[in-house]
């Protein structure tokens, strides 16, 4: 038997990104069998697959909650897209800075931050009002946002294959990469960071109900 700790990003992905009940011990059992002689591989693999299924599950459980997360975020996004932004934020923006399409200017960086906040805000509401199952709806929405964004791969590609010849292209391929990433990055921290645990959360109805 070893004493050595279990691959520490492993295990905190699997308390974070695990959905559904923390009841069955299963990190503790996971880092039994690691000190007991498995490999990091296997550890690494049995955190995955516990995450995957957990995943799974929920979305079979609760599909009602699952298409409301993905309604709720969207919804948050849509009124940003074509409310807020164009009629509040658009002309305040345009009297500071000049409006550019290179992906790197100050222009393009201002609403990059404004849309990964509506973001990170979008997966804070619907860890709100799925607190139960908030693990699991935050990450619904944001597999949900990131094959959305899968339109943006042949422009990935494409800017990609020209940057290995002319490095003009490497802003525009590093932005479309962030395009693909950062939205799911942003709901999720928005999400998981931004309410109470499930545990709590469950807690914390049970006490509230009449």
């Amino acid at each position: 038997m070893r004493f050595s700790k279990p691959p520490a990003l492993a295990t905190w992905l699997l308390e974070n990104f695990r959905s559904g009940s923390r009841n069955d011990h299963i990190t503790g059992d996971l880092m039994e069998a690691y000190q007991s002689g498995c490999s990091r591989r296997w550890y690494w693999k049995q955190v995955l697959a516990a995450i995957i299924v957990s995943f799974y599950q929920e979305i079979k459980g609760h599909p009602v909650l699952a298409l409301r997360a993905i309604a709720v975020g969207m919804g948050t996004w849509f009124i940003y897209r074509y409310g807020v932004a164009p009629r509040l934020l658009s002309p305040l923006v345009r009297r500071f800075l000049q409006p550019t399409g290179f992906p790197f200017s100050p222009w393009s960086l201002t609403w990059w931050t404004l849309s990964l906040t509506v973001n990170a805000a979008s997966g804070w509401i619907i860890a709100r009002l799925h607190r139960p199952h908030r693990t699991g709806m935050v990450l619904v929405f944001a597999t949900f946002s990131f094959i959305v964004h899968l339109q943006t791969l042949p422009y990935l590609w494409f800017d990609g294959a020209n940057a290995l010849n002319n490095t003009r292209f490497l802003p525009y391929f590093l932005n479309n990469l962030a395009a693909l990433t950062l939205p799911s990055v942003a709901i999720l921290f928005g999400g998981l960071w931004g309410a109470l645990p499930e545990s709590e959360a469950s807690e914390y109805e049970q006490h509230s109900a009449p």
